[in-house]
């Protein structure tokens, strides 16, 4: 509309629900709506209103094809109401935008999509008809993880096959998310000597399940995905351990939090795959035989980073700066190329690194086994340990740092030094 210009931003485009807490409070976007006017602008604006919209399109194998509009929110902004306009000037206003979190989440893959878009409309008085402005923006509302310590993962299981013998796989990470890494070890210390181990796979399997909102009954399982991110021959086993990059936002999807829903939903699970073959007396090799091991697991998304949870050191300049590339670049009609908002576009050694992050933060004989303990404290924004005081004969106070409680599986390597205990309580307050 000639005359008018009107522009929206919000405080953040990722918006994080938690959809199996639903009696919190709604998540509160803040708002920015700028009015612009030319030389002839229209006399005042009747009215100005948000809306916030979910589309979902469903495809099914058997040829059914659903799109639903899965919310429908609005708001008045109404100090907007009956105010007047003038020439070349420029209004703003601020206000709340309510996200509740029993909205279903962001999603997409090949059997379809689901996107949230919030719009604004200015209605101005016109000739014959009321003119009508818009402006919209597209919101990422994403599932929050099961619990808060999902980042750190630690899994180890033993299996025995005839011929390998003993199997133990371990696997470890400090940033697991769709895009994050994995730290693999393997051992087979006792082989028998007529087995040659020809390769060790690790693979993510996935698996979409979709659910029609307008039928209970109709329901499509997708074939399972197997995505190989770790391909080690079988003369390299040697090594032991490997750390692998997790496939990224194109290829994965976060695993779901509820899986009973209607629309899209995701599972995961790891899988260890031991390639052998038994040699026989005159040299020639059997068929090919396969020792496989598969787990669940819960990948959280992409865009939760472990620099998100832990309070910068101050700075009179911007820690976190907003990346070059917009988050809503695009290419094409609804390709999302960019990953400068998500852990997909950072190297392996800056997911490393947190291990070492974690490591100087918590060096009083912590070990890789205690991450989940060490996640929570980060999460509560310095360590959360209990302090037992006691007073020496001079009348000085002593304090021992120890956790408050300790998670399944915790230990402590051995008992810190008083050197490492006064190091660590020279670190305390400066944030990781």
């Amino acid at each position: 509309m000639g005359g008018l210009k009107i522009a929206l931003h919000t405080d953040s485009a990722s918006i994080f629900i938690r959809p199996n807490e639903p009696d919190l409070p709604p998540e509160m976007l803040n708002v920015f709506i700028t009015v612009e006017t030319d030389n002839n602008p229209p006399s005042k604006i009747n009215k100005l209103e948000l809306a916030l919209t979910g589309v979902e399109s469903l495809s099914f194998a058997i040829g059914h094809f659903e799109q639903n509009t899965t919310l429908e929110l609005a708001k008045d902004v109404p100090e907007a109401a009956g105010m007047s306009l003038k020439p070349n000037s420029m209004y703003t206003f601020s206000t709340f935008f309510p996200i509740d979190h029993r909205i279903s989440g962001y999603q997409r893959c090949k059997y379809g999509r689901l996107f949230h878009r919030l719009a604004v409309k200015a209605t101005c008085p016109g000739f014959l008809t009321n003119n009508v402005i818009k402006a919209s923006k597209l919101l990422w509302l994403v599932p929050y993880p099961q619990n808060d310590s999902a980042f750190i993962y630690s899994h180890t299981i033993q299996g025995f096959s005839e011929g390998l013998g003993p199997v133990l796989l371990s696997l470890n990470s400090a940033h697991l998310t769709v895009g994050g890494y994995l730290r693999i070890m393997l051992e087979v210390p006792a082989p028998s000597s007529n087995v040659e181990i020809v390769k060790f796979q690790m693979s993510l399997l996935q698996r979409f399940t979709i659910r029609s909102r307008r039928k209970e009954t109709l329901q499509d399982r997708s074939p399972e995905e197997r995505f190989v991110f770790l391909d080690v021959p079988g003369d390299e086993l040697d090594k032991g351990q490997w750390a692998a990059r997790l496939p990224n936002d194109h290829s994965a999807r976060p695993t779901s939090r509820l899986f009973d829903q209607a629309g899209i939903t995701v599972q995961h699970a790891f899988e260890a795959r031991v390639q052998y073959r038994f040699k026989t007396e005159d040299q020639k090799t059997s068929p090919m035989q396969t020792y496989r091991l598969e787990f669940p697991v819960s990948l959280p998304a992409c865009c939760f980073q472990f620099a998100s949870l832990a309070l910068p050191a101050y700075s009179k300049i911007d820690p976190s700066p907003v990346p070059e590339i917009s988050r809503e670049t695009w290419d094409g009609a609804s390709q999302h190329v960019s990953f400068s908002h998500c852990v997909c576009g950072e190297s392996l050694d800056y997911l490393l690194n947190i291990e070492a992050t974690l490591a100087a933060a918590h060096n009083a004989g912590v070990t890789f086994i205690d991450r989940r303990q060490l996640h929570r404290e980060v999460r509560r924004k310095v360590e959360s340990a209990s302090d037992s005081r006691t007073t020496g004969q001079d009348g000085s106070s002593t304090t021992t740092r120890r956790p408050s409680y300790k998670p399944d599986g915790f230990r402590w390597e051995g008992r810190a030094s008083e050197e490492e205990l006064a190091r660590l309580d020279s670190c305390d307050g400066s944030g990781l």
